[in-house]
């Protein structure tokens, strides 16, 4: 069964990130980006624009060639009338909002890394309906990157909570 995705999401989702991020640029150049003491405060937004501008073109590149087709999967098949009225990615959104809603303060108890694998096992397991497996194996590595980078290779001391960190 085939079904048409909007372009018309993809173009507007796009040029408003595409905006987003351009403004994100602007307004964190005039903050220091590198100091003496490492990055300053300018350094990560300029970065996540950096990775979400083109990120943002291609999404809106990709809505100008118009509306085509896509395969639905074959479970989904049987519950595309439930799944249109309910709003399918709509609840996917506010459930990972919620999620996250949740983990901020889960952080200061558990620590940073357990709140980070956390979401991040709940995004995959639940959200996106990925295998066990696969969901302990990459919500491990994303909190475990995650870790390595701030407390280990930038020196930024993360939530400790009941586990690790300092």
């Amino acid at each position: 069964m085939l079904s048409q995705k909007l372009a018309l999401g993809d173009v507007i989702s796009g040029l408003i990130l595409a905006l987003l991020s351009v403004y994100i640029i602007s307004a964190s150049l005039h903050w220091s980006v590198l100091g003496e003491m490492g990055p300053g405060p300018g350094f990560f937004p300029i970065i996540y624009a950096a990775v979400m501008l083109p990120a943002a073109l291609w999404l809106f590149l990709r809505g100008m060639r118009g509306p085509r087709p896509v395969a639905a999967p074959p479970e989904a098949a049987e519950d595309d009338a439930e799944a249109d009225g309910e709003g399918g990615g709509t609840q996917a959104a506010l459930a990972t909002w919620l999620a996250l809603a949740v983990t901020v303060p889960v952080m200061s108890l558990a620590g940073f890394a357990a709140g980070c694998f956390g979401l991040s096992f709940f995004v995959a397991k639940i959200v996106f309906r990925r295998p066990l497996l696969a969901s302990l194996i990459s919500s491990a590595s994303i909190a475990l990157g995650l870790y390595v980078l701030f407390q280990v290779l930038l020196d930024i001391d993360l939530p400790a909570g009941l586990i690790g960190g300092r």
